[in-house]
């Protein structure tokens, strides 16, 4: 029996040694979740280097923090490679992930490496996430024994963590030799954003001049905004106010006042207060705050305040009352049109366009007439914009009981608000003798006209007996024309065309019919191109000209190169070479031959710009050749110089030694600064896809 009990008491001894010893073990060696082939491939890593093995790293670690158990063994692993000799940049980027998943497991590593100078920076956003006191606990006890830069890092630790329990030891460091640990400090307390905090901050907001006194009370107004989040708004008010009876900065003084209104019990009361009580450079403040207002809040209180204000303000708060569109306060916004500061009446008319009604459409057009510049700008824009009840009828009412003064500014309106049935009132103004009048009718009438209105906008063209009226009404005709396209249209304009014998509506007809891309005007068009009289032959240039598409291209060049008339040329010119552009059916190299019999046929500087324009918007070398022809020509210096950059830039990559050649040579050439850098930084981007590349 006692052999049989010492046996058992040997086997318990053997058993409770292996265990002891396996424990041991374990403890002594790390699982790997992560392979050591992983930690390898990042344990040499340099700045700048390829980091694919860090991306890699990086989704190996977000995989495995999906599983408890794995996150804790992963953050094992990272670090035990924290301890080895790892690079700086290795070991930051492995920093980076720790970050994410570490826990007070990890306090002792990174707390080590955060007395170390070379690798707190890594530490220190590690540290700053891991959960719970334990952390804290730890960094206040290192705290006053650590190196300076060390305890930068600590104490700004401290305040992104918000610990509480750190707020005596960072106040003592208020008074620390080192201005920059005094200033973290400072700036640690205001995160932490405790009323503790004050204790400590109150010396320092008082003292004029002393280093820590705008981090200070910029510190102070933390401590506020923290309690109106935790909605203990009378003692934040409390402290606002404190710091806006200090003598204090403008910005800091600024900040107070928002936060004063912000916790007002009243708040529109005490906008209203401030913004009589305060010095002007501050107004702006409670006035900006009035938008925050709810939306059936009482202006007026506010509208009465104007005429105290200075210009600034004013304008501020019209702007205000613009956004709000309060119909109450219109009788104060009306006293500033009286204002001697330009700026003040437009901010007022600004206003009443939201806020006005069908009352202030005279108003709005005498400050048209009246003023210039910005001022009958908007107040021209305020009838058009001008929202409520019977505003067209008011206008239209008002046009045969306006002088010459104030009507154009009404009709002007018609247009503007597309005013449709006014169309027979302003054909009675069609030849009104007031020439503002007149001119304002024709642009009305191009707004709201229909094609339903051609015949009588004809009709009008036929009375015209002056060449400057018939263009106006000319250009109203086409607008329509244009904007509702119907094959009746040509027939009207024919029509009236074989009817007559006035040569000069003859000619207006005939540009007309351009603009309706009508087959039979076209054909009338290319009939008329053959006239006798210059100016018809001419007139009807003009028209195929005006076609939208490029049908009349090869009608144009046909005349370019037959007739010996230069008036004719230069008008086929023109047409000739818009259709080259808009010509989608041509080839680069259609296009530039024909750009290049163009330029036969060009005498002035301006026909050449266009058409040199058109080849420098061909991506092809034998743009190049065609404007390099044209350099250093003064007129056209502009035109070439651009389209030279613009098509070497475009087509560089085809040849790139041949392109860096041409401009090479041409900067020999070509006495220009702004060439020269526009050529050089090409040179340069060429160079550099060559390097890229291996073109050659």
């Amino acid at each position: 029996m006692l052999v049989s009990e010492q046996k058992n008491k040997n086997i318990t001894g053997i058993i409770i040694f292996i265990s002891s010893l396996l424990l041991l073990l374990q403890s002594c060696s790390t699982v790997k979740v992560i392979s050591d082939e992983s930690f390898d491939k990042i344990a040499n890593y340099q700045y700048g280097q390829d980091r694919s093995n860090l991306m890699e790293f990086s989704q190996i670690v977000q995989s495995l923090s999906k599983s408890p158990e794995n996150r804790l063994l992963t953050e094992e692993n990272i670090l035990d490679f924290l301890k080895s000799d790892a690079t700086f940049a290795g070991k930051q980027s492995v920093c980076r992930e720790l970050r994410k998943i570490a826990t007070e497991k990890s306090i002792d590593v990174l707390t080590d490496m955060l007395l170390n100078e070379k690798t707190v920076s890594i530490a220190k956003y590690a540290l700053q996430n891991i959960p719970g006191n334990a952390v804290d606990e730890e960094l206040i006890s290192i705290l006053n024994n650590a190196p300076n830069k060390s305890k930068m890092a600590i104490i700004n630790i401290l305040g992104a963590r918000k610990s509480k329990i750190a707020v005596n030891q960072l106040g003592n460091l208020l008074l620390n030799k080192n201005k920059d640990i005094s200033l973290a400090a400072v700036s640690a307390l205001g995160k932490i954003g405790t009323t503790d905090c004050l204790n400590f901050l109150d010396p320092f907001i008082i003292k004029n001049n002393h280093y820590l006194k705008n981090a200070g009370l910029d510190s102070y107004l933390l401590v506020a905004d923290n309690l109106v989040k935790e909605n203990n708004r009378n003692d934040a008010n409390k402290i606002y106010t404190k710091i806006y009876n200090l003598n204090v900065p403008v910005n800091i003084k600024q900040a107070a006042l928002v936060g004063i209104i912000n916790t007002s019990n009243n708040k529109a009361e005490k906008i209203a207060q401030i913004i009589k009580s305060e010095p002007n450079e501050l107004k702006f403040i409670p006035i900006s705050k009035i938008r925050e207002l709810p939306e059936n809040i009482n202006l007026i209180e506010f509208a009465k305040l104007l005429s105290s204000l200075d210009p600034g303000n004013q304008i501020q708060l019209l702007s205000v009352f613009e956004d709000k569109k309060d119909k109450g306060v219109k009788p104060y916004v009306l006293k500033l049109l009286e204002s001697n500061i330009k700026d003040v009446r437009i901010a007022a008319v600004k206003t009443l366009t939201n806020i006005g009604d069908k009352t202030d459409v005279l108003r709005f057009a005498q400050i048209a007439a009246n003023t210039k510049g910005n001022e009958s700008k908007y107040a021209s824009l305020a009838l058009e914009l001008l929202q409520g009840e019977d505003i067209d009828k008011t206008i239209l009412s008002n046009i045969a009981k306006a002088n010459n003064n104030i009507r154009p500014e009404l009709i002007k309106a018609i247009g503007s608000r597309l005013i449709k049935s006014a169309f027979n009132i302003l054909i009675e103004y069609s030849n009104s003798p007031d020439k503002k009048t007149r001119a304002e009718t024709f642009k009305a009438l191009a707004e709201i006209s229909t094609n339903k209105n051609l015949p009588k906008l004809v009709d009008v063209l036929v009375a015209q007996n002056d060449n400057l009226n018939r263009k106006k009404i000319e250009r109203t005709i086409s607008k329509v024309i244009v904007n509702y396209p119907d094959i009746k249209n040509a027939d009207i304009l024919i029509e009236t065309y074989n009817s007559s014998t006035d040569d000069n509506l003859k000619i207006s007809i005939l540009r007309l019919l351009g603009f309706t891309n009508n087959p039979g005007a076209f054909e009338f068009l290319r009939n008329e191109i053959n006239n006798d009289k210059e100016a018809i032959k001419i007139a009807a240039l003009n028209g195929l000209s005006n076609w939208s598409t490029a049908k009349p291209l090869l009608d144009l060049e046909k005349i370019l190169t037959s007739s010996q008339n230069d008036r004719v040329i230069r008008t086929a010119l023109k047409g000739y070479t818009k259709f080259i552009g808009i010509d989608n059916t041509l080839s680069n190299k259609q296009k530039l031959g024909k750009y290049r019999k163009a330029l036969q046929y060009a005498k002035t500087g301006n026909e050449k710009n266009l058409i040199l324009d058109g080849v420098g918007h061909i991506d092809s070398f034998e743009s190049l050749d065609i404007l390099k022809s044209y350099i250093n020509q003064p007129e056209l210096k502009r035109t070439v110089n651009d389209g030279i950059n613009r098509v070497s830039w475009h087509t560089f990559s085809k040849d790139p030694e041949k392109i860096k050649t041409f401009i090479i040579d041409l900067k020999r050439q070509i006495n220009d600064k702004r060439f020269h850098s526009k050529s050089t930084e090409l040179i340069d981007a060429i160079d550099k896809y060559i390097r890229k590349s291996g073109k050659k």
